[in-house]
């Protein structure tokens, strides 16, 4: 198995895992730009471990931004396994993006594992991707904080007093195409968020060749996921009376490792949809360290109630030009 990363992070981290689950023979470190390092060798010395490097020295600053050479790295894997394939797994996370939403990653991912693919192909090399397909998630949210701090300030501001503040709208970035990028364990346990319908899957992002990772890794033909998310149930099940109604602000969206089916065991994978449904639960202590995608409605609408509006369809698409590109509106449902 080898473990591909650009940081200078990625090795130890890596190499320590290897080490205590007595793997050191099975696993590779490769960084840029193609060079393989068996992990480190520990032994216990007074009560503590103590790392016994082999093979290159550490990355240095000056490095960690470097690209890899797939072509040179595909031939140190030949030569690692002559005429054996390797199985590639892939944790999208990229210590360049931190700020961004798990899709920015996955973009990364895709690309990265397309072109090292196609390298160890030319070379007669299997490669078998594990782990490597995700499920894009969504949830639609009531958080007026939220939708004021990321939403621009309305055309006409007749009714307000004091300064007129419109021309800020020229500094405002916008929406990003593919959502804002949003920490909300802040506004859940400042009782400033809750959920306003039940998780519903938009699409599913398999490894190369899926066609979606092949669009994104290429910037080929377009991909498109749509979910219409019901807004008439709240996010535990009952129905949404008149009591319960709440105002509808947006949608929070995230990546789910698709683990049905798959031959492996996903100890400690996080379910984000139950995280959020229960902050205080056993995985809702990982929501601190998550940042989830935001689409914005133009307008918020209410949801329960007599004349809401009971959904909210949310697109996701990629094109060649425009990249990702994340829409949520509101409307009737059918």
């Amino acid at each position: 198995v080898v473990c591909v990363g650009r940081s200078s992070l990625n090795g130890p981290v890596v190499e320590t895992w290897a080490s205590a689950n007595k793997l050191r023979e099975l696993i590779r470190v490769a960084r840029p730009p193609c060079e393989l390092v068996k992990p480190l060798r520990k032994r216990h010395r007074c009560g503590a471990y103590v790392g016994v490097r082999c093979g290159l020295p550490p990355m240095g600053e000056d490095e960690e931004d470097d690209d890899f050479d797939w072509a040179g790295l595909a031939e140190a894997l030949a030569r690692e396994l002559p005429g054996r394939s390797w199985d590639a797994f892939a944790e999208p996370w990229y210590n360049d993006l931190p700020e961004e939403w798990p899709l920015a990653h996955y973009a990364q991912m895709a690309s990265d594992l397309s072109s090292l693919s196609a390298a160890l192909g030319a070379r007669g090399v299997g490669v078998s991707p594990v782990g490597c397909s995700f499920k894009m998630c969504a949830v639609a949210f009531e958080s007026e904080v939220l939708w004021q701090r990321y939403q621009p300030l309305p055309l006409s501001t007749e009714p307000w007093f004091g300064l007129d503040l419109k021309q800020i709208n020229e500094l405002h970035p916008g929406a990003p195409d593919e959502g804002h990028s949003v920490d909300v364990w802040p506004f859940l346990a400042g009782g400033l968020l809750r959920l306003a319908s039940p998780v519903a899957e938009v699409m599913r992002l398999g490894p190369p060749p899926d066609a979606a990772a092949a669009a994104v890794a290429a910037a080929g033909a377009a991909v498109r996921g749509e979910c219409v998310i019901d807004t008439s149930v709240a996010s535990d099940g009952p129905q949404i009376d008149e009591t319960s109604a709440r105002t509808v602000h947006g949608v929070l969206l995230w990546l789910q490792r698709d683990i049905v089916g798959s031959p492996w065991s996903w100890k400690g994978e996080v379910d984000w949809g139950r995280a959020l449904v229960a902050p205080c639960g056993p995985e809702g202590a990982a929501l601190g360290h998550a940042r989830f995608g935001c689409a914005l409605l133009d307008t918020p609408r209410r949801a329960g109630g007599p004349g809401s509006d009971s959904s909210v369809t949310l697109v996701a698409e990629f094109g060649a030009d425009s990249g990702w590109v994340v829409r949520a509106s509101a409307g009737e449902k059918k």
